[in-house]
């Protein structure tokens, strides 16, 4: 008589198998969820730390122009702009002129004479203006290749350079510092001659409200040409970022606004130390109290008096935050 031992072989109930299979799905998609999370917070603190370098390479920029503006150039000109805080359409930043310290190539020479170069005609103020000079350099060393075509010589101290897609921007003033000055974008240089938009056309665009221009007033002596660097921002457009551009080249992208502010310290014509009601142009006046929101109006105010200069920039990130 034989006998059989029989084992019993387990496994899995389809039931068992379907419940595993979802847990399963479910530890997937948390931890795909999660990385994904990971993944987009490394993506936002690098575009983060991005816009935040390149906002404080611009800023040093902006900060050594302005330290730097206002050497061997009359009073007047050393500094201008255009407060586009609430324009009758159009673009809402601002534009800013500082002198161009690279136009002055030998200070030891400098005389009184040299501070500016005379306009003897063209001078209006609105739209675009062609500017007859009385010289085209303050110091009479050349600083650009203003040609057109570009011939490897430098010319006039007026930055244009077709080719490369430069252009400088120029401050017009008036022997007499309290008639203010204006900001401009040069659009072309042939000989004595200087061509400037005070609508700042940029490719075919003006990014000052025609009618907005503010010219300064020169009766009784010939006003002063000086040569600038000049910010303003580019609008966005289908498929390009809004763009900083300084003397018409692309300086950054992803820079949304410029906003200027200056604290002229002229109450009386004797300067006090203290910031007055209306004296601090397009910002907060720093005391207490006391708001200076008033628009800056460049060809009504007297570089003599000025104190300080403010600028904010807005900065995004290249890529939008998911």
């Amino acid at each position: 008589m034989s006998s059989r031992n029989h084992s019993a072989r387990a496994g899995f109930t389809l039931i068992e198998m379907m419940i595993s299979a979802f847990i399963l799905a479910l530890i997937t998609v948390y931890m795909t969820s999660a990385l994904l999370q990971q993944s987009r917070g490394y993506e936002v603190v690098d575009d983060v730390a991005e816009a935040q370098q390149a906002e404080r390479a611009i800023g040093d920029l902006l900060e050594r122009d302005v330290l730097a503006t206002g050497m061997l150039v009359a009073a007047g000109a050393v500094i201008a702009g255009v407060d586009n805080a609430t324009p009758a359409g159009g673009f809402a930043t601002d534009v800013l002129c500082v002198t161009d310290p690279g136009a002055v190539q030998n200070p030891t020479v400098e005389s009184n004479a040299d501070l500016g170069i005379e306009v003897t005609l063209g001078y209006t103020g609105s739209g675009t203006d062609t500017l007859t000079l009385a010289d085209t350099t303050l110091d009479g060393a050349p600083s650009y290749d203003n040609s057109n075509p570009a011939n490897g010589s430098l010319d006039s101290d007026f930055y244009f350079s077709p080719g490369s897609g430069q252009a400088g921007g120029l401050i017009i003033t008036h022997p007499d510092p309290a008639r203010g000055a204006q900001c401009g974008l040069i659009t072309d240089v042939a000989g004595n001659q200087v061509r400037v938009s005070w609508q700042i056309n940029f490719n075919g665009q003006d990014l000052v409200p025609a009618g907005s221009e503010t010219p300064i007033n020169t009766l009784g002596a010939r006003p002063l040409a000086v040569p600038a660097h000049i910010y303003f921002i580019r609008p966005a457009a289908a498929g390009r970022a809004p763009q900083l551009i300084r003397d018409g080249l692309l300086l950054a992208d992803d820079v949304e606004d410029l906003q200027v502010a200056y604290f002229h310290d002229d109450v009386g014509v004797i300067p006090n130390g203290t910031c007055d009601a209306n004296e601090w142009s397009g910002g907060d006046c720093p005391a207490p109290g006391v708001q200076g929101f008033n628009a800056y109006d460049s060809s009504a105010k007297d570089n003599c008096f000025l104190r300080a200069v403010r600028f904010n920039l807005v900065v995004r990130t290249a890529d939008q935050d998911t």
